[in-house]
């Protein structure tokens, strides 16, 4: 558990929450953003087109993240009828929050680097920040493209689908939700492990970092 962290570890507690929390934020920001700039401003009125935690922050989800690790932000609403142009709109507000976690982790990596070519530590607490950093943002990148209900890669793949479809597209995105838990559960419980294996490879990739 997250939480357990608090106890054990303060410091890295304190820099994986403070990570997850500007991920999040920079993830739902991109997605209000885009819909602003493509001519929606229901983002705005609701006042999600923001960089403060607390306009994106969801009470059960950031909960479950201190105790399990796993959590969400409110999504952010659009209306797509008030597109400058629909499909492009459909496409690339889901999309920007992905590629938003994927700068992130750009950036992430790139001091990772200089703090290694200047020798720091490890455990300093810059290392230990970026290091999370990195590897929670490519964790939301990657997670949030399976085409799955809520998820944005969902969005990003029923837009590509013509408007007859539309009844179709709406029965899914209600089922999405328990697909995606009977996923994760049966993906635990049969001993394949897909996202375990997936989190190792990327911890993997994230320590090289952060040597």
């Amino acid at each position: 558990m997250l939480i357990s962290l608090l106890f054990d570890n303060p410091l890295l507690f304190v820099s994986a929450i403070l990570a997850a929390i500007i991920a999040f934020t920079f993830h739902e920001f991109a997605h209000a953003a885009a819909a602003t700039l493509l001519g929606d401003d229901t983002a705005k009125q609701e006042r999600r087109l923001s960089l403060n935690p607390f306009a994106h922050l969801d009470v059960v989800g950031f909960s479950l993240l201190l105790v399990s690790g796993f959590g969400w932000a409110k999504p952010v609403p659009y209306n797509p009828y008030g597109l400058k142009t629909r499909f492009g709109g459909n496409l690339l507000i889901p999309l920007a929050g992905p590629a938003m976690n994927f700068v992130q982790s750009i950036i992430a990596a790139s001091a990772l680097r200089l703090f290694a070519a200047a020798s720091y530590s490890p455990d300093h607490f810059f290392v230990q920040f970026f290091g999370l950093f990195l590897l929670i943002n490519l964790l939301l990148g990657f997670f949030n493209l399976i085409p799955i209900p809520p998820l944005d890669g969902s969005r990003i793949m029923l837009s590509l689908f013509p408007d007859r479809y539309e009844e179709s597209k709406v029965h899914f995105e209600r089922s999405g939700p328990f697909l995606l838990i009977l996923i994760i559960i049966l993906d635990a419980s049969s001993g394949f492990n897909f996202f375990a294996h997936f989190l190792n490879v990327l911890s993997h990739f994230v320590s090289a970092f952060m040597s």
